[in-house]
């Protein structure tokens, strides 16, 4: 749910990368600009290949541990709140015997556990009030993080360091404020502010600890002060909780004018000039959506001609199929959309061209399981350190510590596809499911046999956080497979997920959209899978209810916001297509989400009800334009 793109606030999406617009349109191989990657020779497959499911039935099998065995344990304690236990699991790891007993390979998972564990009972004891104790414990949790760094430079937990070690220090924070230690409590506030403001993650601090610390500020007010209480009301919406919290104790706060940033002006000036392939498909889509020309045909054989591995080539040849089939040259226009459909059948191009030809998209894809590798030469000593442990994790059932190491490991042009394959689907197995979907993006993009199959058709569309879905979904008369569709693209089940524009968790809301469904929600709730869902459903109904039920232009809005699809709306008209209109909307970010949606939606309802939509009608309903309808109350531009 973010907003105008086209003003340089472009969303998570974006910065996850092009793969995963890949995974919005999906993937043939002539999607890579730098085209399809060789395919290893006969005699490597034959040596490196074998079946999936005989790799994945080997993890059991060929990486039993005690000692992760015994960490899971432990992270099963803690995670049922057992917090003493979980430390006592953990110890003995932590703690050898002797000095002279050799480190467990896992010792900095026991330190982790016993540092989360003494983090929980510490916040524990803040609402208690039991603030000497509070000391206690959180001395015990930074002793615990930094015997990580100590003793385990690989650890996959030196990296989120910062934020860890950022919440430890406003529990202290808190603990002394309670205690009337203001200056030392103001000192553990600016630590963790700072640690959190540079991973971008401000909002995780509470209401309570601005209020805490505008206290101290209000006693005692400075520079320092003053400059951390306008960057919480800058990151904030003026109506959320974490602004009213220092209102309290600064209201002159609120008076204050919104700084403009100084923009020096240069003599010197960069101008965007657009790939010709880019320049050249734009001429031709717009004499497609005019309807005007009668070299229209001619000009979209001559781009798949030029540029044969440009990223447009897959929507080149869908609007080749159409303009021929305007031109009345049926069979040829027949011949094209079954190439498409049989090229990219994961794709929202490949999707429209099998309802032209009427043919099931479905059958397109291979039964067999594709062939994989559970190792690579090209790996990376750090790689395979967290590729075993990943492994062994997994033989434990200790999926989301699995899925803490399998975050270290990145797909890259390096690796064989047969080991990415087999990396996607350890991915998947420990619910990483947005590593695992950027995997199996970068697969397609290469031309990987192995994804088109009935497979890769479950891998690319899993379905996390369902009965959610379905309780919300009903609570506000919503399809629940599309607002499972939706969540897909917005954050691939990530629920810790955010953009740079401020939008968060599995639905990506906004937080100004939060706080107008739901006026007293902290913002930091937003990253809980309940809450988020329930917020964004809601916000996805007045949407629908605003475009009388058309789901195209109600999810256009999601991302774009209602004001920019009224304009587009307005500057196309009313009777336009739900083809055109995709085609038409101008912010790239927003026309390729709207039609991964819809890609989306038609592979969810062919697994979950078994039935293969043979239109699209449900997405376009012509609006009553003589009836307004009600603006939701948003802040969206």
């Amino acid at each position: 749910m973010r907003i105008n793109y086209f003003s340089g606030r472009i969303g998570w999406r974006v910065v996850f990368g092009l793969g995963f617009f890949c995974h919005a349109m999906f993937c043939s191989a002539s999607q890579a600009k730098l085209g399809p990657r060789p395919s290893p020779s006969p005699s490597v497959i034959e040596s490196q290949g074998q079946p999936l499911d005989a790799l994945i039935q080997n993890l059991e099998k060929n990486f039993q541990s005690k000692s992760t065995h015994r960490i899971g344990v432990a992270y099963q304690s803690y995670q049922k709140k057992n917090f003493d236990r979980a430390i006592l699991l953990a110890s003995p790891f932590a703690q050898p015997a002797s000095k002279l007993a050799p480190t467990d390979p896992y010792i900095d998972y026991a330190h982790w556990i016993r540092f989360q564990s003494y983090r929980a009972k510490a916040e524990k004891a803040i609402q208690q009030k039991r603030y000497l104790l509070v000391n206690h414990l959180a001395a015990l949790a930074i002793q615990s993080y930094l015997k990580i760094m100590e003793t385990s430079p690989m650890s996959p937990f030196n990296r989120p360091s910062s934020k860890d070690l950022a919440s430890v220090e406003l529990v202290l924070a808190d603990a002394n404020w309670g205690l009337n230690h203001g200056k030392l409590a103001q000192s553990y506030f600016e630590k963790a502010f700072f640690r959190l403001h540079s991973q971008n993650a401000l909002i995780s601090v509470p209401p309570a600890s601005f209020a805490h610390y505008a206290a101290i500020c209000h006693k005692d007010t400075n520079p320092t002060c003053l400059t951390w209480l306008n960057k919480v009301k800058a990151t904030f919406a003026a109506q959320s909780k974490e602004v009213a919290a220092i209102l309290q104790e600064f209201p002159e706060i609120s008076d204050q004018p919104k700084i403009k940033p100084f923009r020096a002006q240069k003599l010197v000036q960069f101008y965007r000039t657009g790939d010709l392939d880019q320049t050249a498909f734009t001429a031709a889509l717009q004499m497609s959506l005019e309807k005007a020309s009668s070299k229209t045909t001619q000009a979209w054989t001559q781009f798949l001609t030029e540029y044969p591995r440009s990223s447009y080539r897959i929507r080149a040849k869908y609007w080749l199929g159409q303009s021929l089939e305007r031109d009345q040259e049926k069979e040829k226009s027949k011949q094209v959309f079954t190439e498409l459909r049989q090229e990219a059948p994961l794709t929202y191009y490949g999707l429209l061209a099998a309802l032209k030809t009427a043919q099931p998209i479905n059958e397109e894809l291979k039964a067999t399981l594709p062939l994989a590798s559970e190792s690579d030469p090209s790996l990376q000593p750090g790689e395979a350190f967290h590729l075993k442990r990943s492994q062994e994790l997994i033989a434990s059932k200790a999926y989301d510590l699995a899925a803490i190491e399998l975050r270290e490991i990145k797909p890259r042009d390096g690796l064989s596809s047969e080991f990415l394959l087999y990396l996607g689907m350890l991915n998947s197995i420990a619910q990483n499911t947005a590593t695992g979907l950027q995997i199996f993006t970068d697969l397609g993009q290469r031309g990987f046999d192995g994804i088109r199959t009935s497979f890769g058709l479950r891998a690319i569309f899993p379905k996390r956080h369902f009965d959610l879905i379905e309780q919300y979904s009903k609570i506000n008369q919503l399809d629940p497979i599309l607002v499972l569709s939706l969540i897909k693209q917005e954050s691939a089940f990530d629920e810790t997920a955010g953009s740079s524009v401020g939008a968060l968790g599995l639905m990506q809301v906004m937080p100004t959209t939060a706080l107008e469904t739901e006026s007293d929600l902290p913002i930091h709730l937003l990253h809980h899978a309940e809450d988020n869902i329930r917020v964004g459903t809601t916000y996805l109904k007045k949407l629908l209810d605003r475009y009388q039920g058309n789901r195209a232009l109600a999810l256009a809005a999601y991302n774009a916001g209602p004001n920019a699809v009224d304009r587009w709306l307005k500057a196309v008209g009313p009777e336009i297509n739900l083809a055109d209109f995709i085609e038409s909307i101008p912010y790239k970010e927003t026309r390729e989400y709207v039609a991964a949606i819809i890609r989306n939606y038609f592979w969810y309802t062919y697994q979950i009800t078994g039935d293969r939509l043979s239109t699209l009608d449900s997405f376009w309903k012509p609006l009553n334009t003589q009836k307004p309808s009600p603006k939701p109350q948003n802040g969206s531009a």
